[in-house]
Order: C-alpha cells, then sequence, then structure tokens
C-alpha cells in the first residue's frame, strides 16, 4: 500500500550507509582500532542490517573525522587509544 504524503511535506531523508571496508578507508583505522574505539565509546557505533555485518552512518563517522580534525589544529591530538 502506497504512503500517502500531505504536498510539501517530503519523508525525510534516509541517512546514508556505509560499509566496513569504507569507514576503514575513510577513517584510517585498522578492524582493531575500529573495534576498540567502539567499545571506549571514541567511535560511532555500527549498525548491524542483517545481524551480521556492521555499517555505519555516513555522517556520524564525517563527523568523527571533523572532529579529529578539530582536536588536531587546537592541538589536544589523539588520546583515545588504539
Amino acid at each position: 500500500m502506497a504512503q500517502i504524503i500531505p504536498i510539501g511535506r517530503a519523508p525525510p531523508p534516509q541517512p546514508a550507509l556505509i560499509n566496513h571496508a569504507e569507514t576503514r578507508r575513510r577513517s584510517s583505522l585498522s578492524p582493531y582500532q575500529i573495534r576498540e574505539r567502539v567499545k571506549l565509546g571514541t567511535f560511532p557505533q555500527p549498525i548491524r542490517l542483517n545481524g551480521r555485518d556492521p555499517v555505519w552512518r555516513e555522517d556520524e563517522i564525517t563527523a568523527w573525522i571533523e572532529a579529529q580534525s578539530a582536536e588536531r589544529e587546537n592541538g589536544q591530538g589523539d588520546k583515545s587509544g588504539p
């Protein structure tokens, strides 16, 4: 059954998702480093759509990268572990 959307109101856009390989490429982190930082709460949590393969919201990874750049520019560096 089709969803009826009132004129002028579009559904909110779905967030883009990126897979583990793309997350590694963008973050320059190894699988181990990603896993450890997720455990520490210093990296975005993955989503498991099929119960096995993790994906991440692209906007969260982009925000994490921007935060890392801001810390570097402020002279704080990366102190989040592995």
